[in-house]
């Protein structure tokens, strides 16, 4: 039973290395992009899977010590997983309606719209 319980803490640890990338890259991402619009799209897409990827790794950790608080952390994931794209959608809306125009020479549907 100890060997099972030390092989699935090393998978979470990978699991929570795979979801810290992901962060990383998302940080890289949102940096290096040069408007709102481009910035949200790299830290929503990046986000969810290192989110996901790291809550997991820290779901099956806790399994092995107390499933019962486990269980929380699988409904913050659900519901995590739930929230990010529409908070990122929200915002990228309210910039949109704001007339927060892109970069120079990014294409701008109300402009595609007007010809």
């Amino acid at each position: 039973m100890e060997i099972l319980i030390n092989v699935v803490r090393i998978i979470s640890l990978f699991l929570i290395l795979i979801g810290v990338f992901f962060f990383f890259a998302a940080t890289v991402g949102i940096l290096r992009m040069p408007d709102q619009y481009t910035r949200g799209h790299t830290g929503g897409k990046a986000d969810s899977p290192g989110f996901l990827f790291s809550m997991v790794g820290i779901w099956l950790y806790w399994v092995t010590i107390n499933f019962n608080q486990s269980l929380k952390i699988l409904l913050i994931v659900v519901f995590m997983l739930i929230v990010n794209p529409i908070v990122i959608h929200s915002i990228l809306r309210y910039c949109f309606r704001t007339n927060q125009r892109p970069m120079e020479g990014t294409k701008y549907i109300s402009e595609e719209k007007n010809k």
